[in-house]
C-alpha cells in the first residue's frame, strides 16, 4: 500500500509538536481545580463533541466503521487515550512541567523499539541519530528554557505515571498503525476516541459534577484549549 507524499507534511508534524507543547503547562494550571480523573473526563468530553460536531458536518470524510473492528479500537484507544491522560494527568501533580516533557519525549524511543518488534522495521542509523538529537533538545529547552525551568519531581510514583503514560502512546502509534490499511487517519482518530473514551463511564462520579460546578471560566477555557489544540 503505497502512501500519498505531501510537501506539508513537515508543516503539520511541527504544528502537532507546538500544540502539544502547550499541554503540559496547561495540565498543571487545570489540576488547581481539577483532579486527574476529572479532567481526563472533561478534557475527552470536548474531544468527543468536537469530533461528533466534525462527524456530522462531514460525514463522507469517514471510512465506515467495521464491526469486527469495535472492540479493537476501543482498547486502542482506552489503552493510548484514556490511559495516557490518566496516568500523565496523576503525574503532573507532583512533577513539574518541564520533567513531564523530558519523560514524553522519551515516546520516540519506545515506538522504535516496538517498531522493531512488532513491525519488523530496521532501526538505522539515521533513526538512531534523529531520536538522540530530538531528545537532546528536549533536555536543553526543559532545563534551560525559561529562567526558572525545574525538573522536579516530588515522588517516583509520579514519574513512573508520565513514563507509563509515553509507553502507552508508543503502543497507541503501533498499533494505530495496523488499523490505517483499513482507515484513513480522521477516521481512526476519531474512532479511537469516541470508543475508548467509553471506558470512563465507570470513574464518572459525584465529585467530577462538584468540581464542574465550582470550575473557574479560566479553568474552562484551558481544558477546552487542552481539548481543541493538543488533542484534536
Amino acid at each position: 500500500m503505497t502512501q500519498q507524499k505531501t510537501p506539508y507534511l513537515p508543516l503539520l508534524i511541527g504544528t502537532s509538536i507546538i500544540c502539544w507543547a502547550f499541554a503540559f503547562p496547561l495540565i498543571r494550571f487545570s489540576l488547581q481545580q481539577l483532579s486527574p480523573i476529572s479532567l481526563t473526563i472533561l478534557r475527552l468530553l470536548f474531544t468527543c463533541i468536537i469530533f461528533l460536531i466534525i462527524i456530522a458536518l462531514q460525514p463522507k470524510r469517514f471510512t465506515p466503521l467495521q464491526k469486527n473492528d469495535i472492540i479493537p479500537l476501543f482498547i486502542l484507544g482506552f489503552m493510548g487515550l484514556v490511559i495516557y491522560h490518566l496516568a500523565l494527568n496523576y503525574g503532573e501533580q507532583y512533577i513539574s512541567a518541564s520533567a513531564a516533557s523530558l519523560i514524553i519525549a522519551t515516546i520516540p524511543i519506545f515506538v522504535a523499539l516496538l517498531a522493531t518488534i512488532f513491525l519488523k522495521e530496521k532501526l538505522t542509523p539515521k533513526i538512531i541519530l534523529g531520536i538522540t538529537l530530538s531528545f537532546l533538545g528536549v533536555i536543553i529547552i526543559s532545563l534551560f528554557g525559561t529562567t526558572n525551568a525545574t525538573l522536579e519531581i516530588q515522588n517516583l510514583s509520579a514519574a513512573a505515571a508520565v513514563l507509563l503514560a509515553a509507553i502507552m502512546a508508543a503502543g497507541y502509534t503501533i498499533a494505530g498503525k495496523k488499523l490505517l490499511t483499513r482507515y484513513n487517519p480522521l477516521s481512526l482518530t476519531v474512532y479511537a476516541f469516541l470508543l475508548g473514551t467509553l471506558g470512563l463511564i465507570p470513574f464518572l462520579s459525584s465529585e467530577f459534577i462538584t468540581q464542574l460546578q465550582n470550575l473557574s471560566i479560566t479553568i474552562w477555557l484551558a481544558v477546552f484549549i487542552l481539548a481543541l489544540f493538543p488533542t484534536v
